[in-house]
């Protein structure tokens, strides 16, 4: 393949890129090399480009919480930088995951309604086959009276295929549901409930599953959070507990349980890349909230494609983008003979 520009700083620049497949020789019959070139009248018939954000497993960054702005939550901290590798970051299982505990998130939570939803991807099959638990998701609201503490998690639990949503105060469980589920495509559950209405609701991929779990034991909304409020971990010490899985978007909300509507909108949004913070305004009202999300650079745009050289190479235009950050174009193409082959390149964008 060859490249036939480089990027400009002007994000607007559209640059021509091209895939070569047409056959090389030092001009004697045969010498083709073989698996890398057309054969002698074989041509490209369809070809399909992709791009995704190439993320150095020592780069990849939680964003601080995306909320109004009005609450100053702070409520962001990463233990360490996610490993990772292309698209999303990953919860590696040793020692990756977001400490969310904040000040600002014990002085402004409240727990008689909450509302939470956590986007993820399982790193393999065998996330859901290894007989350990794996947490998305886990806070706890503290008692400085008694010294008892609450539990709210969301975890795959060491039955195999099964997602468990959890809740209880002091012992005494007012919610805990588990439904079977295997994936290995991106999802989100999520989990609302309201003691106003006495009531617990779970979801995966913004549809409510299992049943509206009704009477729940009152929760206390004077309790402050322990510090123990974590995104794909139960503790910052065990490694079992680590979910091991690709690190996405979660969102806590409070003093309000989303309804089914809203949740599916949440969804729907949120895995489209399409969510804003006016979204989470409608639902929670301003500083009602948090929001993290992987720190991801914007997208390439393939402006267009074609077929080049009498249909043995594919070219390119690309835009957009962000500087100092790296890219991997794809091109998967089909040919005359019915064979197919995928080449890729890693686009460096750089400031000139």
């Amino acid at each position: 393949m060859t490249i036939s520009n480089q990027f400009l700083k002007d994000p607007s620049a559209v640059l021509d890129y091209k895939f070569s497949w047409a056959a090389k020789t030092n001009g004697i019959t045969g010498d083709e090399e073989v698996n890398d070139w057309l054969s002698s009248g074989e041509t490209i018939v369809s070809h399909t480009i992709t791009t995704k954000n190439f993320i150095l497993s020592s780069g990849s960054t939680i964003q601080p919480a995306n909320d109004s702005g009005s609450n100053n939550l702070d409520a962001v901290y990463y233990n360490t930088t996610l490993g990772g590798d292309i698209d999303r970051a990953r919860f590696n299982g040793t020692n990756s995951f977001v400490d969310y505990y904040s000040q600002g998130l014990v002085d402004n939570y409240t727990g008689d309604e909450t509302t939470i939803i956590v986007r993820a991807k399982a790193n393999s099959p065998t996330v859901w086959t290894d007989g350990l638990q794996h947490y998305l998701f886990t806070m706890q609201p503290f008692d400085p009276a008694t010294g008892g503490s609450g539990d709210i998690y969301i975890y795959k639990d060491v039955v195999n295929n099964t997602m468990v949503f959890f809740c209880s105060f002091d012992g005494g469980f007012f919610g805990i549901q588990s439904i079977a589920f295997n994936s290995l495509s991106w999802f989100s559950a999520g989990m609302t409930f309201s003691t106003a209405i006495s009531e617990q609701k779970i979801y995966l991929n913004g549809v409510q599953v299992g049943v509206t779990d009704s009477p729940i034991t009152p929760f206390h909304s004077a309790y402050p959070l322990a510090n123990s409020c974590y995104w794909g971990a139960a503790t910052g010490v065990v490694s079992t507990d680590k979910w091991l899985g690709w690190a996405a978007d979660g969102i806590l909300g409070w003093g309000v349980a989303a309804s089914p509507a809203q949740m599916l909108s949440i969804h729907t949004k949120l895995n489209a890349g399409t969510l804003t913070t006016a979204d989470l305004d409608t639902v929670f009202g301003i500083g009602n909230y948090a929001w993290w999300k992987l720190n991801e650079p914007p997208e390439l745009i393939i402006d267009s494609s074609s077929l080049t050289d009498s249909a043995t190479s594919v070219t390119v235009w690309l835009s957009g983008g962000e500087i100092y950050t790296k890219y991997i174009v794809s091109c998967l193409i089909t040919t005359s003979d019915g064979r197919t082959d995928e080449r890729s390149i890693v686009i460096d964008v750089m400031d000139r």
